[in-house]
């Protein structure tokens, strides 16, 4: 909407210079270069008759004007409830051409009563301006929590401690940047993990290492490594991961010499190379990936709950996985791994949960094929965790034009995981129910503690036919919508928001968020930011026509539920 005003003043002054003039522009500034004389000095009435706005000539005067008719119609908008403090604040910051408080203040203009909306077309304009703004400001406050600095980090500038996970191809140790004393939370003297990946038939070389590991670094912020153009040139052929809240913040990667740690030769002695432990098959060099440290994966967080944790808390983690896989196939990767170990836990200074996804082993990041890969042959990896791979993969044939598809694969093991978030057995791990041959009747229902619109949810993303399923991006916007539009939305019997009403609820989410503190006195993660970085993910993708699809998908299984329950009154 700022946009669009300030090109049409812009433009109709320019044509008012022109029509007024009638002369070339150039000749007038060379004849007023020529008759110019000493300025002589101005009077107070003068000076101040100079500084106003409309009194000025040339470019700036078109500026002040736009910037003086939206203060004017954002003012006259807003009603004298809200607190004038705030709409003081952001006229100020407006004038020192700071665009956070004019979507804040805009928003806040939206809510009063008779505020008008423009099209459609100027809708979506302001709507990607909400997304630039929240992407501008999002990624600062994880930054603040933690950082390591723009410099690569290597194993001499890293304290070591002992190992806290082990798997069949990396074990993880808690770590502390050198420099730095103990951290906010004096308890985590080590706010870092660094995950050491097993090398057992790769030959000691950064290239060759790094070339064969190249998935595992597909998060990573920074790397290291010492050949002008090596990342580039991977970069062309894979995909690079932008940050997101609900992806393991991945601090930085490197090569070296497998180093000898504590619990080394105990834990993991055959990973080890022969001149660390005479039983040792490991290689010398092997890849260090610096993370940071999250309290526990989501099955350990699960059973320390007893199996079942609070409805709220549940929803949170479900929303929070959904965002992770929608961010994962905006940028065409597929994790092809998830489970309840690769899904990492982070618990607030209130004991509200923050999720990441980690352990990108065996992703799809390839930019040639994208989320399709060619299924030539039956020795293509398909992925790993079997019992969680999608029907439409673990059932493709090879053949000559044969394709596996992953565009909603991990869409299906949300799915299939939302059960173990909602405190029930996953059903995949039985016996009974089988990812190759199952029906969607044959899935057990959840419990009836979950919300009808969730349970809605995880059946649509567990039906066999890809197709049927929703996108990922409308999949995460129904929990956003469950979770924080109004009730009257969600409910068949009343009318479908408006594209403008829509608009004015996303100004008031960008404006709380920008403007609320979400860390807690001490520094560390609450429930409030948590629930901030949830929304910022959702406001960072926001549009209205896939809002309005969700919408629409949410008020349809509402009333095929009513219908449903009148039906059976009848019987």
């Amino acid at each position: 909407m700022i946009r669009y005003i300030s090109s049409r003043l812009v433009n109709h002054g320019r044509a008012l210079w022109r029509y007024h003039n009638r002369r070339n522009i150039h000749t007038k500034i060379s004849e007023n270069t020529r008759k110019r004389r000493p300025n002589p000095a101005r009077t107070d009435q003068q000076v101040l008759r100079y500084q106003e706005p409309f009194q000025r000539y040339g470019f700036s005067r078109f500026v002040v004007h736009a910037r003086k008719l939206l203060l004017d119609n954002v003012v006259n908008r807003t009603s004298s409830n809200p607190a004038p403090q705030i709409r003081n604040e952001m006229v100020k910051k407006l004038f020192y051409s700071d665009s956070g408080p004019v979507i804040a203040f805009v928003g806040i203009a939206a809510t009063a009563e008779g505020a008008s909306m423009l099209k459609n077309t100027e809708l979506e304009e302001t709507c990607w301006q909400i997304r630039e703004t929240v992407e501008k400001l999002r990624p600062s406050w994880d930054e603040s929590e933690i950082s390591v600095g723009e410099s690569p980090v290597g194993l001499d500038d890293l304290e070591i401690g002992p190992p806290i996970a082990k798997g069949c191809n990396a074990v993880v140790h808690v770590a502390n940047l050198k420099k730095n004393t103990p951290t906010v939370d004096p308890t985590r003297a080590y706010p870092l993990a660094l995950k050491i990946m097993f090398n057992y038939d790769i030959q000691s070389n950064a290239l060759s290492i790094v070339r064969a590991m190249f998935r595992e670094t597909v998060p990573a912020k920074h790397r290291a490594l010492e050949v002008a153009g090596f990342w580039q040139h991977l970069a062309e052929q894979a995909t690079m991961l932008p940050p997101h809240p609900n992806v393991v913040s991945m601090l930085g990667v490197f090569c070296a010499q497998m180093p000898n740690l504590e619990g080394a030769r105990h834990l993991y002695p055959s990973a080890l190379p022969p001149r660390l432990h005479e039983s040792g098959f490991g290689r010398n060099m092997s890849l260090f990936l610096l993370m940071r440290r999250y309290h526990c994966s989501l099955a350990d967080y699960m059973q320390t709950k007893g199996g079942k944790t609070t409805t709220r808390y549940a929803l949170l983690l479900f929303a929070q996985l959904l965002e992770a896989v929608a961010h994962l196939n905006r940028y065409g990767v597929a994790h092809r791994d998830l489970k309840a170990d690769n899904i990492l836990i982070d618990v607030g200074s209130d004991g509200t949960p923050g999720l990441v996804v980690a352990d990108f082993g065996c992703c799809v990041a390839d930019k040639r094929n994208g989320l399709r890969v060619p299924y030539p042959t039956a020795e293509v990896d398909k992925g790993g965790n079997t019992a969680l791979m999608a029907p439409e993969i673990i059932t493709q044939q090879p053949g000559a034009f044969a394709t596996l598809d992953y565009t909603k694969s991990d869409l299906w093991t949300t799915g299939a995981i939302a059960y173990e978030i909602f405190g029930s057995p996953n059903p995949f791990y039985s016996s009974t129910v089988k990812n190759f041959s199952y029906k969607e009747e044959d899935l057990p229902p959840m419990t009836e503690d979950v919300p009808l619109i969730v349970r809605k949810l995880v059946g649509n993303l567990l039906q066999r036919n890809p197709k049927k399923r929703l996108s990922a991006d409308v999949a995460a916007n129904v929990m956003q919508l469950y979770l924080w539009a109004p009730s009257t939305w969600l409910r068949a019997s009343s009318n479908l928001p408006k594209s403008s009403e829509i608009l004015q609820w996303l100004l008031c989410l960008t404006s709380k968020v920008l403007y609320e503190n979400a860390m807690d006195s001490r520094g560390q993660r609450s429930a409030q930011f948590t629930e901030y970085f949830l929304i910022s993910s959702f406001l960072v993708r926001a549009s209205l026509r896939r809002i309005d699809k969700a919408l629409q998908w949410i008020r349809r299984v509402v009333a095929e539920e009513n219908l449903e329950d009148v039906a059976m009154i009848k019987v």
